[in-house]
């Protein structure tokens, strides 16, 4: 939601000194973007999705599995493996 516009998530962290892009990846079916950032400073990642409002429902559900631990995942980026869904340390849905 609110991707790319001004106040979105892409456009805030694109715009702060802090982050840094990693990977920006066209998706498929709900899953319409795929952005990865890292802190600057810090070992933290930010892994941001664009989902499809037409799959509000799917998507959430599927946020409500990962809350519970039910639904794990991981990305490779740079070397790196980043935890999301149920392996991520904070999940938000925004």
């Amino acid at each position: 939601m609110y991707w790319g516009c001004d106040n979105g998530v892409r456009s805030y962290f694109n715009k702060s000194k802090d982050w840094q892009l990693l990977d920006k990846r066209k998706q498929k079916n709900q899953l319409l973007e795929r952005v990865i950032y890292k802190h600057r400073k810090k070992n933290v990642y930010l892994v941001a999705d664009a989902l499809d409002g037409r799959a509000i429902e799917k998507t959430t559900e599927e946020f409500l599995y990962a809350c519970a631990g039910q639904l794990k995942d991981t990305v490779h980026c740079k070397g790196q493996v980043i935890g999301i869904a149920g392996n991520a340390q904070l999940l938000s849905y925004i």
